[in-house]
């Protein structure tokens, strides 16, 4: 019987972990101005003349601190003196924003992150064969910043030829199987020793299935 083909996510172990510099970061302060526009209704002939006065404009000038955009969103109160509908002057208040994009380099900053080397991922998977008791043993090996160099395999203490091999044998035997691998940057990780044990498969195993021994 085919055991369960999901494979856990995989850890790799750091090694040579060091504070690199990674990049650099800018900052800006001072003072920063854009435009603003805003409208205003006026009554100038009392009810009936009354339409929109739009287009006025307005600079806004703000002192921004020290922050790491060179745009800032910039308010101010902005008073009018309008005509209401019964010909009053009236005073209204308006707040009007706008986009400076213009806020004055300050300086840059080194940004440094950890950076670590990851051993690869070992292990050692199995299928059976159908009809009889052997399966196929081989390595599924990962490298999570590189590549892998050289896979070994090896079964009840003797080195196999390549990163995979039959066990042959009746119902019952077991084998030890172990594997080694070493990837692009030279760091090698060892699997853990497997007894794994012959049993008859009368049926195709679908899919490849790590080693439940």
């Amino acid at each position: 019987m085919c055991v369960s083909c999901l494979s856990n996510a995989i850890e790799y172990e750091p090694v040579n972990c060091r504070s690199e510099q990674t990049g650099t970061k800018n900052f800006y302060e001072g003072e920063a101005s854009c435009v603003g526009e805003y409208a205003y209704s006026t009554c100038p002939y009392g009810i009936g003349s009354c339409h929109v006065v739009d287009d006025n404009f307005v600079t806004i000038r703000k002192y921004i601190p020290l922050q790491t955009s060179n745009s800032a969103q910039l308010q101010e109160l902005v008073e009018q003196w309008v005509t209401g509908v019964t010909g009053a002057r009236l005073r209204e208040t308006h707040l009007v924003s706008c986009t400076a994009h213009n806020v004055p380099f300050s300086h840059s900053e080194a940004v440094y992150e950890t950076v670590c080397d990851y051993k690869p991922s070992v292990e050692i998977w199995h299928s059976a064969i159908a009809g009889s008791a052997n399966k196929h043993v081989y390595i599924v090996a990962r490298d999570k910043d590189g590549s892998i160099g050289s896979q070994e395999l090896w079964v009840n203490g003797v080195k196999q030829s390549g990163s995979s091999t039959e066990l042959v044998g009746q119902d019952g035997d077991s084998f030890v199987v172990m594997a080694k691998v070493r990837d692009n940057d030279g760091y090698s990780s060892s699997s853990t020793s497997r007894n794994i044990i012959l049993r008859w498969n009368g049926y195709p195993c679908k899919g490849k299935c790590p080693d439940p021994f």
